[in-house]
């Protein structure tokens, strides 16, 4: 079942026996798309799991902003230290490739 021009991970098909049947948040709500039965599954995981999931997303994108914006103080005093241009000494930001 080959369609050109689409992903192949669009086209497989959802086999029934994985669907559990009309699964309800706790306030009634139908899921939509209904879990299956694969632990794996986030709507499956418990909630302390999924908001630990969510801290360490967070905590690692305010590392990722932290660690950018870090050497910016440093600039004046590395330029001082080894009597560089601020260009020269900009060039520690950048990739080491």
């Amino acid at each position: 079942m080959d369609t050109p021009g689409k992903p192949q991970h669009l086209l497989t098909q959802f086999v029934e026996s994985e669907i559990v049947e009309g699964k309800a948040s706790s306030k009634g709500i139908i899921l939509r798309p209904q879990p299956t039965n694969d632990p794996n599954e986030p709507l499956n995981w418990p909630q302390w799991e999924k908001y630990l999931t969510y801290l360490v997303i967070c905590w690692f994108t305010f590392l990722a902003f932290m660690n950018s914006s870090a050497f910016t103080v440093a600039v004046v005093p590395i330029i001082a230290q080894f009597k560089r241009t601020p260009t020269e000494a900009s060039y520690l930001s950048k990739d080491p490739n």
